[in-house]
């Protein structure tokens, strides 16, 4: 009897000591909110986001140096005129790519900068932070890497088709066309979606470009930094010339 009476007071204490290192859980109403919660330091969440970008970005610029140049297809007397025309626009695509990677790099690199060496003001979200500090960087590093993937895929293309003839060529090229359009169809969707809630930079990859060169434009001609004007002036002149 004394035995029973002694285990069962050492299993009360077990059982309530137990119940006392149970972690408690928050009924729903007090859960925190993952967008518009309490304000914290998100410049971690947001650095992560950059990288996500300047690590592609590199990797396919390092690609577009062989294929669009050290690759590039020599335009010929005996070539048609369309034939020509393709092959000069292999080359300005091949720039343009580049030139695009580079600036998702450079965008990126010093956004991740600038949150390591400053501090940032908390934010309720990840979202409000970037829309606060970081909109020109975040729009400049998607339509600079992704314009340049999109550039990546026509010179596939268009390789397949100098390289290889008329006949595979017509293969490569649909195979390279199907990936364009599939690759810009999954970036309108994300875009379109935002942040599943209010915020959204714009509905399709189009309306991302016009947003960043709104956004550019008017930051230029805010600071009035002279490289800044230069560059859209040496922009310009590369359509018009």
């Amino acid at each position: 009897m004394a035995r029973t009476l002694l285990f069962a007071a050492a299993l009360a204490t077990v059982t309530a000591f137990s119940a006392a290192r149970r972690p408690r859980l928050l009924p729903r109403s007090r859960a925190l909110p993952l967008r518009g919660g309490a304000l914290a330091d998100h410049s971690g969440a947001v650095s992560s986001l950059f990288g996500n970008m300047r690590a592609p970005a590199a990797l396919i610029a390092g690609s577009i140096v062989p294929l669009g140049f050290l690759g590039a297809p020599s335009v010929e007397s005996g070539d048609s005129r369309v034939t020509k025309a393709l092959k000069k626009a292999y080359l300005i695509i091949a720039l343009v790519s580049l030139c695009g990677e580079i600036t998702a790099i450079i965008y990126s690199t010093v956004a991740i900068n600038k949150l390591a060496e400053t501090t940032s003001a908390p934010t309720s979200s990840v979202v409000e932070l970037l829309q606060r500090d970081c909109e020109l960087k975040w729009l400049g590093s998607n339509v600079g890497f992704l314009g340049g993937l999109f550039g990546f895929l026509m010179l596939l293309g268009l390789k397949t088709w100098f390289a290889h003839g008329e006949r595979l060529g017509r293969v490569g090229a649909c195979v390279a066309a199907a990936a364009l359009t599939h690759s810009c169809s999954i970036v309108n969707k994300g875009i379109a979606q935002g942040d599943g809630e209010e915020w959204r930079l714009a509905a399709n990859f189009f309306g991302l470009t016009a947003r960043y060169l709104s956004l550019l434009f008017a930051d230029a001609f805010r600071t009035r930094g002279p490289l800044q004007l230069a560059s859209l002036l040496f922009a310009a002149g590369s359509v018009f010339f």
